[in-house]
């Protein structure tokens, strides 16, 4: 009778405990994989600014962005974010439940399976690579389609590479482990800045680029091998039980968000589409936009995004839903709070921000004009970035894909009507600005939308919190329409930097959310550096 009532008091203790735990872990891990991140984003500023220099926005630059970008489609489909999605939530339901066997029936399966079409598609990328380039940029002369092509053909062994790379990586995810997964970016780019040079400096042809990216992705294989050794399945027998139950609901998970993906991965083609036959350096001008968009999303809210999806699947086992709805709301105050005056500095500074990061060598007065318009287009992106991807997680936790997928395909569809629209010269004749733009607007549709899908109380504050930072934001954006021009590009960035700074510390100081945000960051820090 003791024993039992011993027991019976401790439990809520012990469960406290560990859930304490366990969210300090996720702070400390998501803490340390920003500052991991913060170094890929250094080695990728690096990797952009070797480009620029040797190359500009030329059919150089081009033809790498479609060859890279045609092995993403590839394995973005095969073992990208889709398979993450599916496999996360199920992984960790296995794990909470102890079913070691189960997670490693998932883990073979899926690895076989990815990797067998993985091979096939590197096959196909090989042997049609003309046939690729021909679609993906058919406006292009001749002679600059053989630089295409040869790029193409010579990156598709990158295809099973990453297919590997992934699969380990996902298992990590699942553990909360994602140190090394997250340096993945930092070997290809290492990989692309040698090439870069050595092909900048016409020691070798410009394939030999996708050549050293292959290289890259082979030394991050190792690395992911070596850091996933103990947490590899063993050995498992295929039984028809173990597919029914394990099988079945991941197939079923997965299927909507596949077709989403090839949604997706058919957007981003005929983006590429639409840029080539605009001018070329266009595809160029959007691949140095996405980095300059992409750094500072990527840098506050990887660890986050990454992370809660396997917190919220864990959640939702406990049913602790309402949880996971405050948690949410707490993530997109802070997420506004952070990204916002980036996309202020971004939007009020482009062409300052592009001339300053990228202005040498062969990137010029063309490079320049292009990649800033572009860069216009794509600011507002700086938290629509952000706040998809962590408004995606709920539902994937939730196992609600079909929705994903029916709202993620039609506000694709509308993306590239949008895109076709915004950059038509007879049009409204935005250029590359309107490729980039379009997205934008696809990506606050979609998250817009799907707000109305969560329970009203979370659904009604998060527009009030959208509305709150936003109506913020825009007092300061029309405080510096009114700001005389500055010749000086590095006085021009500061000015404005001190200025957005001034302005959203007084609404940090005014706003509640503001405040509990700020609090919220210096807790996450001191929590860090306790741990560690």
């Amino acid at each position: 009778m003791n024993r039992a009532s011993t027991s019976t008091e401790n439990s809520p203790i012990d469960s406290s405990k560990a859930e304490t735990l366990s969210r300090q872990k996720m702070v400390h891990e998501g803490l340390l994989v920003t500052l991991l991140t913060v170094l890929t984003k250094l080695t990728g500023f690096a990797r952009e600014l070797v480009l620029a220099f040797y190359f500009g926005t030329t059919i150089v630059v081009d033809s790498l962005r479609v060859a890279v970008d045609i092995s993403f489609h590839v394995w973005g489909v095969i073992a990208g974010n889709v398979i993450e999605h599916s496999m996360i939530p199920i992984l960790v339901k296995w794990r909470t439940r102890g079913a070691h066997r189960s997670v490693a029936y998932l883990l073979r399966v899926t690895a076989w399976f990815g990797l067998a079409l993985s091979l096939l598609a590197m096959v196909v990328i090989w042997y049609y690579s003309p046939k690729i380039a021909m679609l993906q940029a058919p406006s292009f002369p001749p002679e600059k389609m053989i630089v295409v092509s040869e790029m193409i053909r010579w990156i598709a062994p990158s295809v099973p590479l990453f297919v590997a790379c992934n699969l380990l990586g996902y298992l990590l995810i699942s553990v909360q482990k994602l140190r090394v997964f997250s340096m993945l970016a930092v070997f290809q780019n290492f990989g692309l800045i040698l090439g870069a040079v050595l092909v900048g400096l016409q020691v070798f042809p410009p394939y030999w680029m996708s050549v050293f990216y292959v290289f890259s992705m082979i030394v991050a294989l190792v690395f992911l091998v070596v850091d996933a050794k103990k947490f590899l399945p063993g050995k498992v027998r295929f039984t028809w039980k173990r597919t029914r139950v394990i099988l079945f609901p991941f197939i079923a998970s997965l299927t909507p968000l596949l077709i989403l993906a090839l949604v997706t991965q058919m957007r981003l083609f005929i983006d590429k589409r639409i840029a080539s036959d605009l001018v070329i350096g266009a595809v160029s001008a959007l691949w140095y936009t996405r980095f300059v968009v992409t750094a500072p999303t990527q840098t506050a809210g990887l660890a986050i995004t990454r992370l809660i999806l396997p917190h919220f699947s864990a959640m939702i086992q406990k049913q602790e839903a309402d949880q996971v709805g405050r948690q949410y709301l707490i993530l997109l105050e802070l997420s506004l709070w952070m990204l916002l005056p980036l996309v202020l500095l971004v939007a009020s500074c482009s062409e300052q921000l592009v001339t300053v990061i990228f202005a040498r060598g062969a990137f010029q007065e063309k490079s320049i004009g292009l990649t800033t318009i572009a860069l216009i287009g794509a600011s507002p992106g700086l938290w629509v970035l952000m706040i998809n991807p962590l408004t995606n997680r709920i539902f994937n936790a939730q196992g609600r894909n079909i929705l994903l997928m029916i709202v993620g395909s039609l506000t694709i569809l509308m993306n590239i009507v949008l895109a076709y629209v915004l950059s038509d010269p007879n049009g409204v004749a935005l250029g590359v600005a309107g490729v980039a733009f379009a997205n934008v607007i696809a990506q606050f549709t979609m998250t817009f939308i799907l707000l109305w899908f969560l329970p009203g109380n979370v659904t009604f504050k998060s527009i009030l919190i959208i509305f709150k930072w936003f109506a913020g934001a825009a007092i300061i954006f029309g405080m510096l329409t009114m700001l005389p021009d500055i010749e000086n590009n590095w006085l021009h960035i500061m000015v404005v930097a001190l200025i957005i700074l001034l302005g959203w510390s007084g609404l940090t100081l005014i706003l509640p959310g503001g405040r509990d945000s700020f609090k919220r960051l210096m807790k996450s820090v001191q929590r860090s550096k306790g741990g560690s």
